[in-house]
């Protein structure tokens, strides 16, 4: 992915999490529930195959900081927000707050 389709994608999402209420009312009848994967590309793409069989997936942060693909990672979680923004809940993990990155 280039810098001008990375912009795009967070642009993109960013637009998807403005119109997303603080509190999320959560109507699904299977989810994932996926943890810290701390720029783990193989941990994202685990968490989608084992999601197949769900309806959703929730994200609960942590998403870079650590592992040697994060920018990866955190695009192939924004790209399935992206095709399936009602499904995938991304929650904000402490680091993805200013003062840990």
């Amino acid at each position: 992915m280039n810098r001008d389709e990375q912009f795009l994608l967070l642009k993109e999402c960013s637009d998807i999490f403005k119109t997303e209420p603080n509190l999320l009312k959560f109507r699904k009848k299977s989810a994932v529930v996926v943890g810290d994967v701390h720029g783990s590309k193989k941990a994202v793409l685990k968490a989608f195959e084992i999601s197949e069989s769900f309806e959703s997936v929730i994200f609960l942060g942590d998403y870079v900081d650590r592992g040697p693909h994060q920018i990866e990672a955190i695009n192939l979680i924004l790209s399935a927000k992206l095709d399936r923004p009602k499904n995938i809940v991304l929650l904000r993990g402490n680091h993805e707050l200013p003062y840990m990155n």
